[in-house]
């Protein structure tokens, strides 16, 4: 909450050049990957907001939600099975848009912000607790239960943006 009224702030300071600033909010949607892995991607709709400096420098913040499928392995007899996996992102994004006179517009930026995945770990016919510990063939990395984690994300952003009139930009 505390980005999104940093963003509000930061905009309401700009706003007397506003035949160069902009402010955008919107809905920004697409496919990601956490946790890396095989059929790790998932789909994604988010809300975003944003100042467009001269159409061609955009700072913004993301936000959005990544839900993956379930994952499912057998270890000798043991059924491992992860599932309600999910990733929530919230990025601030900085953006160098190309061509700033265009319709099309080819952008590069970089990406800062927070990652959290979740997801739960259950394991049959026995507890995960016991197929860690099992003599002779226990499976030492795993672990029943919810697994939780935050880390700091930082990327590049690519990809290209078509401005469909003055109020519309995909």
């Amino acid at each position: 909450m505390v980005t999104w009224w940093t963003c509000v702030v930061l905009a309401a300071a700009v706003m007397p050049a506003a035949g160069q600033v902009s402010v955008e909010a919107g809905v920004h949607a697409g496919s990601a990957c956490v946790n890396g892995g095989t059929g790790c991607a998932g789909a994604f709709v988010g809300p975003y907001v944003g100042l467009d400096l001269r159409r061609q420098v955009v700072v913004r913040v993301r936000h959005f939600t990544v839900d993956i499928d379930e994952r499912s392995q057998v270890l000798f007899d043991i059924l491992i099975r992860e599932h309600s996996r999910r990733g929530q992102f919230t990025l601030g994004e900085v953006l160098y848009a190309f061509r700033r006179r265009a319709i099309v517009q080819p952008f590069v930026g970089i990406s800062v912000g927070r990652r959290v995945y979740r997801q739960v770990t259950v394991c049959a016919p026995v507890s995960c607790d016991e197929a860690r510990t099992r003599p002779n063939g226990g499976h030492p990395g795993v672990y029943g239960g919810t697994l939780e984690s935050r880390r700091l994300t930082v990327g590049g952003v690519g990809g290209l943006m078509f401005r469909a009139g003055e109020r519309l930009t995909i």
